[in-house]
């Protein structure tokens, strides 16, 4: 009885405020208590978990989720978030090689730094600096003072991977690959690798209705989602439009969504999406 009161509670907490971690990490923990270990329960708390940038609220109450659900990810995770070093490599470790999880090298490659085994972490540092495409966090994430031999590498592999700019046909849109043109309420995106800090993303948008456009941006790590603005597109002419945030860095898709674009057949603001530009002012 317990369990399900609180899981409604946890649940209104919630829907009322979506990134309340707290609320968050009761509503698993409640779920969890039920024998509830769906999905949806363990996307949940692989949300919760990944989420450094948030404080871990009452680690206590996922003890019971963690242990049920029997998932060494999960249970690598938790024990790096709460100082475990050795016991999260132990867990990731016994990943298959096959298995998709994004964020597994630089996790490691932190844990083996914590533990002060520099070895394994300049091998798993240079198996992604072989990639052609790695993620800026997994270079990150390494200490160059581990390994100095390493640190020019680092350093210029970092400067090739960061999105500067990208041209218009870079727009990806589901059902309409190749038009970078939004005339309904939908969504459109593109890949970018972002440095860690200040970002400043600068828009070419032009409106092709009289009828401003309003789009809602946001940025999307996996299926952690990131709220970053609002902007309001007028006139028939390609403009620059700026959108400044923080990241945390690496491999994103930038989302935006025409908010009142046509619909029902009734007509609607046309945004048209050109190319973007991305820099970091910390480097100024």
């Amino acid at each position: 009885g317990k369990y399900a009161k609180a899981m409604r509670e946890f649940q209104e907490a919630v829907w009322i405020r979506s990134d309340w971690n707290e609320a968050r990490v009761g509503l698993v923990a409640a779920r969890a208590g039920l024998y509830r270990l769906d999905t949806n329960l363990k996307r949940e708390l692989t949300e919760i978990l990944e989420n450094e940038d948030q404080i871990l609220w009452h680690p206590e109450w996922l003890e019971t989720p963690v242990a049920r659900l029997s998932d060494f990810y999960l249970k690598g995770i938790f024990a790096m978030r709460q100082g475990d070093y050795r016991r999260a490599i132990v867990y990731f470790e016994s990943l298959q090689p096959s298995e998709p999880y994004p964020s597994l090298r630089r996790r490691r490659i932190r844990c083996y730094l914590k533990i002060s085994d520099r070895k394994r972490a300049s091998d798993l540092l240079r198996e992604a600096l072989e990639e052609k495409q790695p993620d800026l966090r997994d270079l990150l994430a390494f200490d160059p003072e581990a390994d100095p031999g390493l640190r020019e590498k680092l350093r210029t592999r970092a400067e090739e991977l960061a999105t500067r700019g990208l041209p218009s046909s870079s727009w990806w849109r589901k059902g309409s690959e190749g038009s970078s043109l939004l005339s309904e309420r939908a969504r459109i995106g593109i890949s970018v690798q972002l440095k860690p800090g200040a970002v400043r993303l600068r828009l070419a948008l032009s409106n092709k209705a009289d009828l401003p456009g309003y789009l809602r941006f946001r940025l999307w790590d996996g299926n952690l989602e990131e709220r970053i603005g609002h902007l309001y597109v007028r006139g028939k002419a390609r403009k620059l439009y700026t959108l400044d945030l923080e990241s945390a860095g690496g491999i994103r898709w930038l989302e935006a969504e025409l908010l009142n674009g046509g619909l029902q057949g009734k007509p609607g603001a046309r945004v048209e999406f050109g190319p973007v530009e991305v820099s970091y002012p910390h480097e100024t």
